[in-house]
């Protein structure tokens, strides 16, 4: 059973993590969203694996035609930005072993440190005749190291962060 325990509480831990996707939406309360019906793309910090900003670009299309809007190449009501970064994230595990003196936990301590990948995406939208920010959506996400859940997650963060647009005044 103690063998098994300072395997389980590492996997829970991770498990725990993958769960947090963190999803948050801001925007210019003075901003008329009514009148934005078009939008192009304009150059930010692409996501490090060109398939996945490919994959990026084509779930936020979709959610922006889903939301009436229309891509153009130019003369856009809004301009799309997307901002990304990876990085790594340590978290320190202890587990203790076994009985010490007069029944209290003691025996042996180990520490285990794991780098978990985390992915970050910010998606701006800003307007093409002031180049005003006025709506901001970003995500914080644990990343797999298999393509096809990274791209689950990806689609699964933009949806959510486009259910709040336009926002609701």
């Amino acid at each position: 059973m103690k063998f098994a325990k300072g395997i389980v509480l590492p996997l829970l831990l991770a498990v725990a993590t993958v769960a947090l996707a963190k999803t948050t939406v801001d925007y210019d309360r003075d901003a008329d969203f009514s009148k934005y019906r078009t939008y192009s793309w304009k150059d930010g910090t692409p996501v490090a694996n060109p398939l996945m900003q490919e994959r990026a670009v084509e779930a936020i299309d979709e959610q922006l035609k889903a939301k009436g809007l229309k891509q153009v190449t130019s003369g856009s009501d809004v301009q799309v930005i997307i901002h990304a970064s990876q990085h790594q994230e340590k978290q320190i595990v202890g587990d203790s072993f076994g009985y010490g003196r007069w029944g209290g936990w003691g025996g042996t301590t180990s520490m285990s440190v794991y780098n978990i990948p985390k992915g970050s995406l910010m998606v701006d939208l800003v307007d093409s005749s002031s180049n005003k920010l006025v709506w901001r959506g970003s995500a914080s996400e644990t990343l797999s190291d298999k393509p096809e859940k990274n791209t689950k997650k990806l689609k699964k963060v933009i949806k959510k962060m486009f259910k709040k647009y336009p926002p609701e005044k």
